[in-house]
């Protein structure tokens, strides 16, 4: 049984993790979950994930969007950690900025 607890904000997780490894508990960060499941499968190559909990991090809201900033004077697209693809195709982008993620 996979155990799952969400954290509610950054602070959050950050004290969950900080608990679990002053416990030497495994607790493993999942945004998303699109490669999980087939990580769990068993095979030669599993990964290994019995017996950890995992600490959903999907509920960041601070995590998610794409915004123009500006950094050392230059324009740069910040992309969040739990942005999606979808996010990502509809994203009012100059072409050509985004090549890399093609």
């Amino acid at each position: 049984m996979i155990e799952t607890v969400r954290a509610r904000s950054i602070d959050d997780a950050l004290a969950r993790m900080a608990d679990a490894a002053a416990a030497r508990e495994r607790l493993v960060p999942l945004a998303g979950g699109t490669d999980l499941y087939p990580a769990l499968a068993p095979s030669p190559n599993a990964t290994g994930f019995g017996g950890c909990r995992w600490l959903d991090l999907s509920a960041l809201a601070d995590w998610r969007g794409i915004r123009a900033e500006t950094l050392d004077s230059r324009p740069v697209w910040r992309i969040g950690a739990l942005t999606r693809w979808a996010e990502l195709a509809r994203a009012p982008v100059p072409p050509g900025d985004w090549r890399a993620l093609a």
